[in-house]
């Protein structure tokens, strides 16, 4: 993931407008939130509803990049990665204040039990998912590494990971929620 918004981070010092991405859209935010609201039995096509949006669009006057091009595809990639990161923090936000991040469960420690809060169990979650995630986009994109199409496989790859991350944790807390 590093490697990924280092190349994106390239990109938008190029581009004015891709780097602008850092918050959703209200309109990229409000496709993604109907989306999921109107596909209760596949959540998992919503992944990738504001890219395809964005990379179909015709170019617009105040459009710098076209949308077909690679610093096209990558600013459209930036935009719905905004929603979903957006997403999974407030998701994990959620979890981390609710039932699952007040456990205290005990966990063997050698020959020893240990404490271990349910926040602390949730971020360590977090973090090995984003390893896990950096793993299984490099491995996709390894063979297109040094050109400008690994932009896209990882870009797609990350949206991907993300989106199907997202919706576990918004099942999650849904499946929490009551207790």
């Amino acid at each position: 993931m590093m490697r990924l918004l280092g190349a994106i981070l390239l990109l938008a010092s190029l581009l004015p407008a891709a780097a602008q991405a850092d918050k959703p859209r209200p309109e990229d935010r409000a496709a993604i939130d109907a989306c999921l609201n109107s596909h209760h039995d596949d959540r998992e096509r919503c992944i990738t509803a504001v890219f395809k949006r964005c990379t179909e669009a015709p170019q617009g006057p105040n459009d710098e990049v076209p949308h077909d091009s690679t610093a096209g595809q990558v600013e459209c990639f930036n935009r719905e990665m905004a929603v979903w990161d957006e997403k999974m923090d407030a998701s994990l936000k959620k979890l981390r204040s609710g039932a699952l991040g007040k456990i205290v469960l005990e966990r063997p420690d050698g020959n020893a039990r240990k404490k271990v809060v349910g926040t602390a169990i949730i971020n360590d979650m977090q973090k090995t998912w984003l390893d896990s995630v950096d793993k299984i986009c490099d491995t996709e994109s390894m063979f297109y590494d040094g050109g400008t199409i690994v932009h896209i496989m990882v870009g797609h790859c990350e949206l991907r990971e993300t989106g199907r991350h997202v919706i576990w944790l918004l099942d999650l807390i849904n499946d929490t929620s009551d207790r």
